[in-house]
């Protein structure tokens, strides 16, 4: 699918004021956690992000055009972070966590780990 401002998981297809008002909606109905509220939450740090690329615009600390790809940036992670993540195993030739190595040293066999507190 292609993403822009009609794809609907993409924060820019709504204000900051509507994804606010879509947030306390489901709030009021009881639902505070899953995907809809994430889609949410996800938006409304998008927005605030735009408004910090906004500012640093008007401050001269920004051009604009690298403002925007920024901006174009971000809302593409947004609407990937949107879609939905399989749940099946490693890819192929991945190897799993048991191959790796002791999780507690960064997936480095023990005698070249630091331990990590």
């Amino acid at each position: 699918m292609a993403t822009g401002a009609t794809d609907p998981r993409d924060p820019r297809a709504h204000t900051m004021t509507w994804w606010r008002s879509r947030l306390g909606a489901l709030g009021s109905r009881g639902e505070v956690d899953g995907p809809r509220v994430e889609q949410c939450q996800r938006a409304l740090q998008f927005h605030a992000f735009e408004r910090k690329l906004q500012r640093a615009i008007e401050d001269g600390l920004l051009g604009r055009e690298f403002a925007i790809s920024i901006a174009h940036v971000a809302a593409l992670a947004v609407v990937k972070m949107s879609e939905p993540v399989a749940a099946e195993g490693p890819r192929q030739g991945t190897p799993g966590p048991e191959a790796v190595g002791d999780d507690r040293h960064n997936g480095l066999p023990a005698a070249e780990a630091v331990a990590v507190p």
